[in-house]
């Protein structure tokens, strides 16, 4: 009878433990209602401007036609009128991007939104300048010449604009920065409605420039350095590359183009224009420099005018250079860092602080970069991951609760929270005197050296892989299970052997 009872016992503990399991199962992937809400929010606003957008492009095009027909000098009562209205525009051009920009720190954007949200900045930012221009232009058709006549580019009411780049970024030494999932390094002329401004040679030319904004770093060389300009009056560097390493050091590019134009009083002049400085980028010499550099690039963006920053402002900015060392469309990722994945982050490395300081990123770069750098650096796990297959981020109980209920022999992979970025087998381990329910899981390395294939085409005890959903909310953990034959057979390693680190079971 005792011994009945303690068999009864057993099942009625399994049967309590597969419930629990599965209402952790079930919370770890009920979406946050107020976060779905504030991305539907969200949405709605982009929507809205957007939408907006497409009629100030219009205004646009009617501010520039009433300004080239006005006469010079300008009648003051109608230029006043239009000067109004381009202040009223600007305005809204700044109200707006102040709007985006609250978003951005606010809310953990799904990467569709971020890409949107870009794009639209972008868009308001040329607006911004474009504006600027007309202003200018049109103070001096009403007031007159009062510039500096040493300056040989007053008056032609012209800026050349860097309006769209893939940086920040690191880049490898002679190799092409822009690569298909990226935004292209594009130059744009821009023009005010009077202005009569020709590039010489529609040419417009590339220079380096030292982070500190002092020192001209020509040194370092351009290759594929000048462009023409097409009939919109844009540059497409797609194809340049910096023969030179800046060890380590942030760089900018700038880009120059010297232009005929014609003064109010109808004589040609000449100048040099000026586009303002990229984001900064670093040229590597070697892939070992990555983790540093990226980790630097990263950080300065996040905290470059801050202390700290809100989480949400944080998990957007790892999100857009996660995806670009990723080599991912930033529109339409194969896998995103995912909700799950951010929340993983937040709880287990910043202790779901709502603001990130630089010594708490610091610290995570530790570990992240490292992860990170093998996510991008190691073909064969590059593809396994974005395939889902390294499920990754998380927690060795997380990953217990998962594979108790799956049969022997079945694996899961993810990141190790202790040893920065080396990987973890957990696999479901049979006990033959108890039941199914009391399945051991067993957590090992994977050696340094040793490729995730060339490591399970060893183990005849594992044979399935769990693989997660890859989408930026999934609604579930675990997408399927796959036989490691169909997954790795592909793939070719080499493998070295390391004793088992603390807290992992010894290796079969």
């Amino acid at each position: 009878a005792d011994s009945m009872g303690r068999v009864m016992a057993i099942f009625e503990y399994s049967e309590n433990e597969k419930d629990a399991s599965a209402a952790r199962e079930a919370s770890a992937n009920t979406p946050d209602q107020g976060w779905v809400q504030r991305v539907e929010e969200a949405g709605g606003v982009m929507g809205r401007i957007d939408h907006a957008l497409h009629a100030f492009r219009a205004q646009m095009e009617d501010v520039r036609s009433a300004q080239q027909a006005m006469p010079v000098p300008a009648p003051r009562e109608l230029s006043q009128r239009l000067y109004d209205k381009q202040q009223v525009m600007l305005q809204e051009v700044v109200a707006t991007n102040e709007e985006l920009y609250a978003l951005f720190i606010r809310v953990v954007l799904p990467p569709a939104l971020l890409a949107k949200l870009r794009a639209l900045v972008d868009e308001l930012d040329v607006a911004q300048n474009l504006l600027q221009l007309f202003t200018q232009e049109l103070v001096y058709m009403v007031d007159g010449d009062h510039s500096d006549p040493s300056d040989h580019s007053s008056n032609c009411f012209a800026r050349l604009m860097i309006t769209k780049q893939p940086f920040p970024k690191t880049v490898k030494q002679n190799v092409k920065v822009w690569n298909s999932n990226e935004e292209p390094l594009l130059v744009t002329l821009l023009v005010a409605p009077k202005a009569e401004v020709q590039a010489t040679g529609r040419e417009v030319t590339a220079e380096v420039q030292h982070e500190a904004y002092t020192k001209n770093a020509s040194q370092l060389g351009v290759v594929n350095k000048s462009k023409k300009l097409d009939a919109d009056g844009t540059a497409c560097f797609d194809d340049i590359r910096f023969p030179h390493g800046t060890r380590q050091k942030m760089v900018r590019v700038r880009f120059s183009a010297s232009i005929h134009f014609v003064r109010v009083n109808g004589a040609m002049a000449e100048a040099t224009l000026e586009s303002n400085s990229s984001s900064p980028f670093i040229v590597m010499t070697n892939e070992n420099q990555w983790e540093t550099s990226a980790g630097a690039l990263l950080k300065k963006e996040i905290f470059e005018r801050r202390s700290e920053a809100t989480w949400e402002h944080f998990a957007n900015v790892l999100q857009v250079h996660y995806l670009r060392a990723s080599r991912q469309n930033p529109e339409t990722p194969k896998r995103p860092l995912s909700k799950n994945d951010l929340h993983y982050i937040h709880e287990t490395r910043f202790r779901k602080s709502p603001v990130i300081s630089e010594k708490d990123f610091d610290e995570f770069w530790q570990w992240f970069g490292k992860v990170l750098h093998r996510i991008r650096h190691s073909k064969p796990f590059h593809e396994l991951w974005l395939d889902g297959f390294i499920y990754g981020f998380i927690s060795k109980r997380r990953s217990e609760e998962i594979l108790r209920r799956e049969t022997p022999g079945t694996l899961l992979i993810r990141f190790s929270e202790q040893k920065a970025g080396k990987l973890a087998v957990a696999s479901v381990k049979c006990a033959t005197s108890m039941p199914r329910e009391f399945t051991s899981i067993k957590h090992v390395l994977i050696e340094e050296g040793t490729s995730v294939p060339e490591y399970l085409s060893k183990k005849s005890n594992l044979a399935w892989m769990v693989r997660t959903c890859t989408e930026f909310n999934p609604s579930h953990s675990v997408e399927a299970k796959e036989h490691k034959d169909a997954v790795i057979g592909r793939f070719l390693s080499s493998s070295t052997q390391e004793d088992p680190a603390e807290g992992y079971d010894l290796d079969d």
